[in-house]
């Protein structure tokens, strides 16, 4: 039996919309982002999901909140579909990256899989922990439609392992 698996990204926050880092930031939705979340919602419901899982950050949960309002579900959150970490980085525009990380900025636009962020995680971390929970979730509900609500680089590690492609094309 084949199981489905919707990967869905949460919407836009204040940050997203100012080009800053989020990581770990517990950051609600804007507006937009609440607009984006509600067509969304209708999307994923035409697919009929059975279960829903969400990571554990505030703009992940608001995203699923309308998922499965429209599908009928209670969100699951599940801390192993969090964002990747971004420690010193966090919080940060591109402008302040080169400035204050210059060698890792370099680093992660020729690999982004190379090294972790500065003070946090790296990709091959997000992608174990994030592979591990859905393989888990994907062997409980064969033949379903599951739908997941997690973060830019989390999901990106997901589909690379997925798709068989090196974390290195991750971007």
């Amino acid at each position: 039996m084949t199981t489905t698996l919707l990967l869905l990204r949460h919407a836009e926050t204040a940050a997203n919309a100012d080009g800053r880092t989020q990581g770990t930031l517990d950051l609600a939705l804007t507006d937009r982002g609440r607009a984006q979340a509600t067509e969304l919602a209708s999307m994923v419901a035409a697919h009929r999901p059975s279960r829903l899982y969400v990571s554990p950050a505030l703009r992940a949960r608001e995203t699923a909140a309308a998922v499965g309002a429209a599908c009928g579900l209670h969100p699951v959150v599940e801390p192993d579909l969090a964002e990747l970490d971004h420690g010193e980085l966090e919080g940060l525009n591109m402008e302040q990256l080169r400035a204050a990380y210059p060698d890792f900025v370099e680093q992660w636009e020729a690999d982004p899989a190379a090294q972790p962020m500065p003070g946090g995680e790296g990709l091959h971390d997000a992608q174990y922990r994030m592979v591990a929970l859905l393989e888990a979730r994907i062997a409980a509900a064969p033949g379903e439609t599951i739908a997941v609500v997690s973060h830019n680089l989390a999901l990106k590690a997901v589909i690379c392992r997925a798709l068989g492609a090196p974390l290195s094309g991750a971007r």
